[in-house]
């Protein structure tokens, strides 16, 4: 029944009806054989022609549908089809009054859903006692669409011309070349685990020229941590853009931000290199004793005392490097000048200890 579906009801019944009786009128049994007939057809299963479900119907059902079609009727497929009701298309449980109410409220909201359109006669009927009982939402609905009051898609605004927009001075021509970020309050409060009430902030990373929002995320505060990390989520999602704006570039923040983008790769060198130190706190430290030096240099002499100087500059900072005792290494050459003079090469900084003590094992074995 595949070419039926899209049928009316009344087809699909008569059409189901004469395929389950047909046997019996292009075959009509021989006397004494029609119960038994009918009884069989009874026995079997057919596809509902509502549900599509497998059912039977009874021996009084089928010997009723024999009967109707029996003899020289014209037109037994027309007998079988269901009979249309008397109030077919009509709807008498709407009174007058409610139809009209009906259609007015259609007239003003000709979009509104059906479901909307009954419970607002439902509420108009509680008010205007003349519009009498409102029937169900299926006979309301059915009633609407028999009447041609179709639901009708909302009729959208003329769209009002747009001046063009403003070209500044900071947009770029390239996706990921400009970034701007901001924190915005949000008007709605949030109720915190210790019982306080409070607008969250909301941190947004624009790209200027493609308006993507490369990270967007709450915060309880405004503050430089959640900035920074709300910054660094977006430089792990879009890479690292060529400039950065916020509401004040001119501000600190602002400056170290420029500070940031504009030698990221340099202070994230230390996730590339292996036992890349994260500071140069060594460096800052020998500079400092040069610059002790110049300014004690302004007080030499002559050109001899102040090569003295560096010399003696440079014996201290290498003793330092090497975690040694600047003093004692000092000492140590001076009470032994002549073994210095003999030998440099065994005074240096690193390995002076050793020189030390060979001499001791020497003075050792000669007070022996």
């Amino acid at each position: 029944m595949s070419d039926g579906d899209g049928a009316p009801m009344r087809a699909r019944w008569a059409r189901t009806r004469f395929m389950i009786i047909g046997s019996l009128l292009a075959s009509p049994p021989d006397k004494g054989e029609l119960q038994e007939r009918i009884q069989e057809l009874a026995d079997q299963e057919w596809e509902h022609p509502t549900t599509g479900e497998m059912t039977r119907f009874s021996f009084s059902t089928l010997e009723r549908w024999f009967y109707k079609t029996r003899g020289d009727e014209p037109d037994p497929f027309g007998k079988l089809a269901r009979k249309t009701r008397m109030d077919a298309g009509k709807h008498p449980t709407i009174s007058v009054e409610l139809g009209v109410a009906i259609a007015e409220q259609f007239r003003d909201h000709p979009s509104w859903q059906y479901k909307l359109h009954h419970d607002n006669l439902l509420a108009l009927a509680a008010e205007q006692s003349e519009l009498g009982l409102v029937p169900s939402y299926a006979t309301v609905s059915r009633y609407m669409k028999d009447r041609g009051m179709l639901k009708q898609k909302k009729r959208k605004k003329p769209k009002v011309a747009l001046e063009p927009r403003e070209k500044r001075s900071w947009e770029v021509q390239f996706p990921n070349q400009l970034w701007h970020l901001d924190f915005h309050q949000g008007s709605r409060r949030v109720l915190l685990s210790a019982g306080r009430w409070l607008n969250p902030w909301l941190l947004g990373i624009l790209d200027d020229h493609s308006r993507l929002a490369c990270h967007l995320q709450w915060y309880l505060e405004e503050n430089t941590e959640n900035l920074i990390h709300g910054l660094s989520q977006a430089f792990q999602k879009r890479d690292l853009p060529r400039a950065l704006l916020t509401d004040e570039p001119n501000s600190d923040l602002g400056g170290a931000l420029s500070y940031m983008t504009e030698r990221w790769d340099k202070l994230t060198l230390f996730l590339r290199v292996p036992d890349a130190p994260l500071d140069n706190n060594l460096t800052e430290r020998s500079l400092k004793m040069a610059i002790r030096l110049r300014r004690a240099s302004l007080f030499y002499a002559t050109t001899r005392g102040a090569l003295a100087g560096d010399v003696f500059q440079a014996l201290i900072c290498t003793t330092l490097l090497h975690g040694g005792n600047a003093l004692r290494y000092l000492t140590s050459l001076f009470m032994h000048d002549k073994h210095v003079e003999a030998a440099p090469h065994d005074w240096l900084p690193w390995n002076y200890e050793a020189a030390l003590a060979r001499l001791a094992a020497e003075s050792q074995m000669l007070a022996a």
